[in-house]
């Protein structure tokens, strides 16, 4: 998810070969972690007895898309940080860069979803299991799936290009209308929506549930008080549950902040790619 435009000027001389071996050794050792963790974390969604529900089928198409996107970024944009991209793959480039930017919508859309499952199984516990049924959580699923696929078929317009450029390294949209118009109006206004939206969402549920785990504080003796203070435990096991599920909203926070506010700032090509493609990878670690 990177929102600056530029031209690529395959011509431009690139960072000394250390400096892109660095880079370069950072994608791989941060997605490679992402990776056996997302998919850690899909084979626990889909194998476990306690994750076949709503909320494990949308966590496990959630971990898929991070482990997608992470190895868009092993099998190519790692070797292209430390070589140029010769001009017989640029068509393959064109293609692989839509692919990634795909898979990351979907993870938006996932967690978008994930809140407001969690955010129903809160405020209307009594109501959840007849909202998220089975039918209605593959019915959300398939809208991402077909979303998603619709979104990738943009790209295959002429002048709708995302790639990976050797230098600055990292990924980016063309300088065609096209591009800009997808840039600006998908990658900008579009998921800062989304973002807004579950951000929002996970606060409101955090809320609920600290105000829940006080009133659930014993304040009697005996069995009632016993009684309290297991289910405070519940809560409270319950509310850790929650806040590590939640920090993937706090990493596209940072992703997001870091898009908007240090692009105009970082100056060097290093700490462009710390701030852009690498933080990019991290975002997709954590969620796993």
């Amino acid at each position: 998810m990177n929102s600056s435009i530029s031209d690529v000027d395959n011509e431009q001389e690139g960072l000394p070969i250390y400096i892109a071996m660095i880079e370069a050794g950072l994608l791989l050792l941060v997605s490679s972690i992402g990776i056996a963790c997302n998919l850690l974390a899909f084979v626990v969604m889909v194998r476990h007895s306690a994750f076949k529900n709503s909320f494990g089928y949308l966590a496990a198409v959630y971990a898929f898309s991070n482990t997608a996107v992470l190895s868009c970024f092993v099998l190519w944009a790692v070797p292209w940080t430390i070589w140029p991209i010769p001009d017989e793959l640029q068509f393959l480039n064109q293609r692989i860069g839509p692919v990634s930017l795909s898979f990351f919508e979907a993870t938006l859309h996932c967690t978008f979803f994930i809140s407001v499952n969690r955010f129903v199984a809160i405020t209307f516990p009594t109501h959840y299991r007849r909202i998220f049924t089975t039918t209605v959580t593959y019915s959300i699923i398939f809208c991402i799936v077909v979303i998603d696929i619709l979104y990738l078929c943009v790209y295959f317009m002429s002048g709708c290009d995302y790639f990976y450029q050797h230098s600055p390294s990292g990924w980016t949209f063309g300088s065609e209308p096209c591009a800009q118009i997808v840039a600006f109006y998908i990658d900008y206004y579009y998921n800062y929506s989304i973002f807004i939206a579950f951000l929002l969402l996970d606060i409101i549920t955090v809320l609920q549930l600290r105000s829940r785990r006080k009133k659930l504080v014993p304040h009697t003796s005996g069995t009632g008080a016993s009684r309290n203070m297991m289910e405070a435990k519940k809560e409270r096991k319950e509310f850790m549950f929650f806040i590590q599920a939640a920090l993937s909203s706090v990493t596209y926070l940072i992703l997001f902040v870091s898009a908007t506010s240090l692009a105009s700032v970082v100056m060097s090509e290093f700490q462009m790619f710390l701030s852009g493609t690498l933080l990019w990878a991290f975002v997709h670690t954590m969620g796993g």
